[in-house]
């Protein structure tokens, strides 16, 4: 009673911790003890109180629905942390209700090892149902988390991945956000390189495309045009064909053009890039393409 009493006061932080710590290396931390932690006023006790919910299976039961509501206000970065560290020992069918707070907060892509511990407590629910990365990929405010995601959903099985992609294509259909729709078209880019069977194209993909091609995000246009190349889009090719010989596009347009063209590598491009070599806006680009065959 003495120990509890210490952790209720107004002691100094270090005496409450060690009360608490002390509870726990007796098996004296119950519900009633913990929970009103999760409302305390200093972090580093809020963060401790959520790293010890979970130490024990009556305790898990217990406490995850009122630490996920406590979550819900949580600003703090260690206690977050601390949350994320201990969802890791919850079922992964269970964890979500933690996890989906987690993923959802702004204060998660303020810090690195933060947006690492929520990716390490939620990966295990999209192993589960890997289509739910996809649905919840807006919602999720971390780069790291999200650039992970769209990477597990390419390494998925080729039987899978068509619609998997295909959800992917839908988020950046609906998206507003540049920054969104370049980490998932990368990340479609990244993960179709080099295999060497190609998924069936999603029939999402005609109305992205067409959405999105017409960017004036030049990174953005690359990749998707890096996609479209890789899923086969025989109109994509010849638009790059037609701005590699064009010389009223842009300088930077061609190159780029030509770089994505040189991943398919046609033995009739090498002759385009020939008749490239006396154009000095792209004569540099052309020469590296050629030795690459």
């Amino acid at each position: 009673e003495l120990l509890k009493t210490t952790l209720s006061s107004k002691k100094e932080i270090p005496w409450r911790l060690r009360a608490l710590w002390s509870l726990e290396a007796i098996n004296a931390l119950d519900r009633p003890t913990l929970e009103p932690l999760f409302e305390d006023a200093d972090p580093t006790i809020r963060g401790w109180a959520y790293r010890l919910a979970f130490e024990t299976e009556e305790r898990r039961k217990e406490l995850l629905i009122p630490l996920a509501g406590s979550l819900g206000k949580e600003k703090d970065l260690f206690a977050l942390t601390c949350a994320a560290s201990a969802a890791q020992r919850v079922e992964p069918v269970w964890r979500s209700a933690i996890t989906t707070r987690l993923m959802f907060k702004e204060e998660t892509a303020k810090d690195p090892y933060l947006e690492m511990m929520v990716w390490y407590a939620v990966q295990p629910r999209f192993a589960l149902h890997p289509s739910d990365a996809a649905r919840v990929l807006h919602q999720i405010t971390s780069p790291v988390v999200r650039r992970n995601a769209v990477r597990f959903i390419m390494e998925q099985p080729a039987e899978a991945q068509t619609k998997l992609i295909g959800d992917l294509l839908e988020r950046v259909k609906d998206s507003k956000q540049p920054e969104l729709q370049l980490e998932v078209l990368r990340g479609i880019r990244e993960g179709l390189t080099g295999k060497k069977q190609t998924p069936a194209v999603p029939p999402q993909w005609a109305e992205t495309f067409s959405q999105v091609r017409g960017t004036t995000d030049p990174n953005l246009r690359r990749e998707v045009y890096g996609v479209a190349l890789l899923l086969g889009d025989a109109e994509a090719e010849q638009v790059l064909s037609k701005t590699v010989s064009d010389p009223a596009e842009p300088a930077s347009d061609r190159i780029s053009a030509i770089e994505l063209l040189l991943t398919r590598k046609r033995p009739e491009f090498a002759k385009t890039l020939r008749t490239l070599l006396d154009d000095p806006a792209v004569r540099t680009a052309a020469i590296r393409g050629l030795a690459s065959f």
